[in-house]
């Protein structure tokens, strides 16, 4: 029985006792008057204990109830959301980039801040990305985003980037431009809200940890970083949006490509 129905129903019967014991006196001059008024305040205040009793108890099970609520709730959210942060080399790094990408169900959302294409990598670098260029091709359901450093050296492979992407819906090009002087950004690689990348676009001895991997972040870190890689995109040139190649920053690239060969 609910609360409610209990809390209703014991009032109900104290309502009908006191109404049974003044029809008795009345019709049948069972008690006196003084004796009629303290079976009424009795019975009465029996009907306010038990009620009070009742509220008392329910209110008792749902205070422990609602507290084990919580406290499960707490383990389940410290478990779920204990953020985990790993130093990679550059060899990990691209092994788990990938597999991150492999799995990844709603976003895959990249930035490449070198100014020398993966073709001038190492092999391990070079081999990662001949392989997510096809991946990405395939997963047709998952948004993709790349994001790329403008650079003389760069050139030919954002136009190679262009004409393997061009008409797949699920993917968008963006190119970064600095000045000389600016300090390069923070590349960011994120996948879905499990896994954040940050690698900063130095050259390192092989082997040396330089990369970082936080897995399982917390919604605050996921946000936080979802926003700074979106001011990383709205700050670029948009060359390919959705699959659907934007003409003016193509042909921008293209001519400032080619003006800074002039330049030489």
């Amino acid at each position: 029985m609910t609360k409610t129905k209990s809390l209703t129903f014991i009032t109900i019967i104290g309502v009908l006792l006191l109404i049974s014991v003044e029809v008795l006196s009345k019709f049948y001059h069972l008690f006196e008057e003084g004796l009629l008024i303290r079976i009424e305040i009795g019975l009465l205040a029996l009907v306010i204990l038990l009620v009070m009793n009742l509220v008392f108890h329910f209110s008792s099970i749902q205070a422990e109830s609602i507290v084990e609520q919580v406290r499960a709730f707490e383990r389940e959210y410290i478990n779920s959301h204990e953020a985990r942060i790993f130093l990679l080399t550059g060899s990990e790094m691209y092994n788990r980039i990938f597999q991150s990408s492999s799995i990844a169900n709603n976003r895959i959302y990249t930035c490449y801040f070198h100014t020398h294409p993966p073709a001038d990598s190492p092999k391990e670098k070079k081999d990662y990305f001949n392989n997510i260029l096809q991946l990405e091709k395939k997963k047709i359901s998952v948004l993709v985003r790349r994001i790329v450093l403008f650079s003389n050296f760069n050139f030919p492979w954002i136009r190679q980037l262009v004409e393997l992407h061009n008409n797949f819906p699920n993917y968008s090009l963006s190119i970064f431009y600095i000045k000389r002087d600016d300090i390069k950004p923070l590349s960011v690689q994120l996948y879905d809200n499990s896994e954040i990348f940050l690698m900063y676009p130095i050259t390192l001895q092989p082997g040396k940890q330089r990369d970082i991997l936080i897995q399982s972040p917390p919604q605050l870190m996921i946000d936080l970083f979802s926003s700074y890689y979106q001011e990383l995109w709205d700050s670029s040139d948009i060359i390919i949006d959705m699959g659907k190649i934007n003409s003016h920053n193509y042909k921008k690239m293209i001519n400032k490509h080619d003006q800074s060969e002039s330049n030489k």
